[in-house]
This record gives C-alpha cells, structure tokens and sequence, in this order.
C-alpha cells in the first residue's frame, strides 16, 4: 500500500497530512467495496482522534474575540473580509470557501479539524 505495489498507486496520493480521501485509498487494496461505509468509519476514528483545539466552535452568529481571531486568520489568507468579531454572511462565506480548499467539511462551522488546518496555514 504505501509504496503502491499492488495498483501503482500509494497510499500518501490519496493520504496526506492535509487530505484525506477514503474512499480514493479503499481502492488501493478491495477497489470500491464498501468504500463509503469504510470512509466513513475512517472518518469517526479520524474525529475521535483529532485534539480539539483551544479554540470554540464558531458559527453564524457567534461574536467576540475568538471570532475576530478567525476573522483575522481568513484575511491573511486572502479572504476580504472585515476582522469586527462577529461571524455574519461574509465570515460564512469566507469559511466555506477555506474548508472547500482545504478539502474540509464544508459546513460553515469553525470546529476542530478547520481551526488545526487554519492555524497551520496561518503559522508565522
């Protein structure tokens, strides 16, 4: 699997330390079978085992300074947002677009998985 003897395709072209695509390395070994229900038992390990940040879950709605923080993280990042701590539509959208990059659940939602890559993205 990880040197990709058995399809010519390894295991770290669907697993990296930002990507994870489940179902994409199910195939290195059984080909699709049961690759959804794979991925997504993967995907509850990889929850479970994730460290939650010192950061909140931050959604639309949510103010203060923690959401200025991640305000403030997205506009380094090119996002053209105002850092004013309060998480409206243009934080929304902001969010979404980053998670969808970053091959993330693209919910809207600052948890876990979206502050650990943010911050890595954002490290000085």
């Amino acid at each position: 699997m990880v040197e990709g003897w058995f399809t010519g395709r390894r295991l770290g072209d669907y697993i990296t330390g930002t990507r994870c695509d489940y179902v994409g390395a199910r195939r290195i070994i059984n080909g699709t079978d049961r690759a959804d229900r794979v991925a997504e038992i993967a995907g509850e390990y990889e929850d479970a085992l994730t460290p939650a940040p010192d950061y909140p879950y931050l959604r639309r709605g949510s103010r203060g300074t923690a959401v200025a923080q991640l305000q403030a993280r997205l506009a380094i990042l090119g996002a053209g947002i105002e850092v004013d701590g309060v998480f409206g539509n243009e934080t929304h959208r902001a969010l979404i677009a980053f998670q969808k990059v970053h091959e993330l659940k693209s919910d809207g939602i600052a948890g876990p998985k979206t502050w650990a890559t943010l911050m890595t993205e954002t490290e000085e």
